[in-house]
């Protein structure tokens, strides 16, 4: 072997471990490159799921925020609805002393107001029945007359069972709502 043909088995040697070098790094590149995108991908997979899982949590935050306001407000409304009744349980006129004409006047004046607001219930529901009997002995006597009956006598039936059901309805309601709404004692001190 000649010493040109040993340096060419260097040169080619070198020659193509530098070319095999270079093939390497790319590839290693490449393959680096590969994973660092695959890595970013799933980065942004997990911020994605983590964003949403963050805006879902913040929609339920919200609603929850939502109900105890409205908890506290319906609260609120509740302690004044007792307030209001206990102060009208706790006026009471009949021992009260005032001085001179014009206080025992007015001390009287007081005392029927007291009595009297004790018959406002009983003296609405009175009026609401007599009301009741009236509208339908009315209607039985002026407007269910027998020409009227015998001409018509299924129309004029039925009209009367609307007026009476009507009428005992709408009194009906107004005597609960008066005695449900007007208790007098607060929800809170009711016996259970």
């Amino acid at each position: 072997m000649t010493v040109l043909a040993i340096i060419g088995k260097i040169l080619a040697s070198l020659g193509g471990g530098g070319i095999v070098g270079l093939i390497g790094g790319y590839l290693k590149d490449r393959q680096a490159l590969k994973k660092t995108a695959l890595d970013n991908d799933h980065e942004l997979a997990l911020r994605a799921q983590d964003l949403a899982m963050r805006q879902a949590d913040i929609a339920g935050q919200v609603v929850i925020e939502g109900r105890k306001a409205d908890a506290r407000e319906t609260e609120a409304e509740t302690r004044a609805l007792e307030a209001s009744y206990e102060a009208a349980n706790r006026t009471r006129f009949s021992g009260l002393k005032l001085t001179g004409k014009t206080g025992r006047v007015m001390a009287a004046f007081l005392a029927f107001t007291e009595a009297a607001r004790s018959w406002v219930r009983i003296s609405i529901t009175l009026a609401a029945a007599w009301f009741l009997y009236e509208i339908n002995g009315f209607f039985f006597r002026v407007v269910l007359t027998p020409e009227m009956v015998a001409a018509q006598q299924s129309r004029m039936m039925d009209l009367a069972e609307i007026v009476f059901l009507t009428t005992l309805s709408l009194i009906g309601m107004a005597i609960g709502w008066w005695y449900g709404s007007r208790g007098g004692i607060a929800r809170s001190q009711r016996p259970a």
